[in-house]
Order: structure tokens, then C-alpha cells, then sequence
């Protein structure tokens, strides 16, 4: 930028001069480049060098705490709820575990019924007829592939 303006002012200069006398041009070139590059040398402004900025780490997340699954605490009694009944296994498991991730107590159980092999997911533990059924209700209204499910004694 500086040896732009310099070469601007040159210009002018010499354009200037070459309309009076052109024998004194080239001495009062070099007496005003003199003059300019000596003002130049002391406008310089020192580089300051910068640090290359400082990466923080941030801490890794700590892991997400296995869900606490909690029986419930009811009068007891002989039933349970049967919440589905699958032929393929695959199915059982995950939806055995994403009962099991959303917090509710279940059982996945491999019976063989009239040649094929079923799988079926209960609720664990024993409850009141009543309490199995709402809680078999709740767990309905949160899982669509449950479309039905069955009271039955333990």
C-alpha cells in the first residue's frame, strides 16, 4: 500500500516538474523519494507476532446411568400380565429391550407351543389383578406393537 501511494506521489511529481523545467526533474525525484521513503522507514509499524490460539479440551460426557428398573411396590397377588407373544426372536429381544431401557420389568420367556417355538414377554413378579392390568394398559399406550394383551395366573 505504501509503495503504491509512493509511486502515486512519484508520478505526480515528475508530472508536475515536467511542465516547468525538465533539468531539475530528476534531482527533485530524488529529493522527494528520499524525503518519502525516510518518512515510510519511520511509519513502520513493528509486526507483532500472535501466539497460535489455545485449544481447550472439553471433558468427555460422562456416560449416560443404566436406567433403574423398579418393581413396583403393591400388595401382591397371583397375576401377571402376558404383553405379547412372538414367532420371531429377533423382535422379542428388542422390544424385551426397550421395555427394559424404558424402565419396566419384564420377563422374555421361550415356550414351544403346537410345534413352534414362541417368545413371550411378561411382566416379572406377581401383582394384584388390578394392578396388572393398568400397568399392562400403560405399557400398551406407549408401545404400539402391543395391541393386546392377556391377564394370566402365575
Amino acid at each position: 500500500m505504501k509503495k503504491l501511494l509512493l509511486i502515486i506521489m512519484l508520478s505526480l511529481v515528475f508530472l508536475s516538474c515536467s511542465k516547468k523545467d525538465n533539468s531539475t526533474t530528476v534531482g527533485n525525484m530524488q529529493d522527494i523519494s528520499n524525503e518519502i521513503g525516510f518518512q515510510a522507514e519511520r511509519e513502520r509499524v513493528p509486526v507483532v507476532h500472535e501466539e497460535p490460539p489455545v485449544r481447550i479440551q472439553e471433558p468427555e460426557p460422562e456416560p449416560e446411568p443404566e436406567p433403574q428398573v423398579v418393581t413396583p411396590v403393591v400388595e401382591a397377588g397371583n397375576y401377571t400380565a402376558q404383553l405379547i407373544s412372538l414367532r420371531i426372536e429377533i423382535r422379542a429381544v428388542e422390544l424385551y429391550n426397550r421395555l427394559r431401557a424404558s424402565g419396566y420389568d419384564v420377563e422374555l420367556q421361550e415356550v414351544v407351543v403346537n410345534n413352534y417355538t414362541m417368545y413371550r414377554i411378561r411382566l416379572a413378579g406377581s401383582y394384584s389383578r388390578e394392578f396388572a392390568e393398568n400397568l399392562a394398559e400403560k405399557i400398551q399406550s406407549e408401545f404400539r406393537e402391543i395391541e393386546d394383551f392377556w391377564i394370566v395366573r402365575r
